[in-house]
């Protein structure tokens, strides 16, 4: 197990990765730039390939609208206004590892039961929680 500064360079390499993904994902995203109605069109064919049936699918979609006060808040979030290593080092703390070290032992028997049950590994769990390092507001 890293301890001190190599855990800490662990860390941030780990969480500079999930940024990345996340970011490319959302550029992709907003790449696409296709009209809601031809996204669930396009959709549809996943959805019915994964079991869903076509009545199942209408009936959820017919109500289901895109909320697109998301795109506003997106300029104004930080992860857009800040570099990518001021970013991190203004998130990742020794507060936050020694929690989430603490989290991961609080809750390891869960995580244990969870990879037994589904095969998911805790490591794969325990990314979300780099989210939300993201999403803290204060310390």
């Amino acid at each position: 197990m890293l301890s001190g500064v190599a855990a800490q360079r662990s860390l941030k390499a780990i969480t500079a990765g999930f940024a990345t993904l996340v970011f490319a994902a959302s550029a992709h995203a907003q790449a696409a730039r296709i009209p809601f109605e031809q996204w669930s069109e396009g959709f549809r064919a996943r959805a019915l390939a994964r079991g869903i049936s076509a009545a199942t699918y209408a009936r959820v979609m017919r109500r289901l609208e895109p909320d697109i006060s998301v795109f506003d808040e997106l300029h104004d979030q930080p992860e857009f206004n800040e570099q990518l290593w001021q970013y991190l080092n203004r998130r990742v703390s020794d507060w936050r590892i020694t929690t989430g070290k603490e989290k991961a032992q609080e809750y390891a028997p869960l995580f244990a039961r969870i990879e037994q049950d589904y095969g998911v590994g805790s490591s794969v769990m325990l990314i979300p929680s780099f989210a939300a390092i993201f999403r803290t507001r204060g310390e």
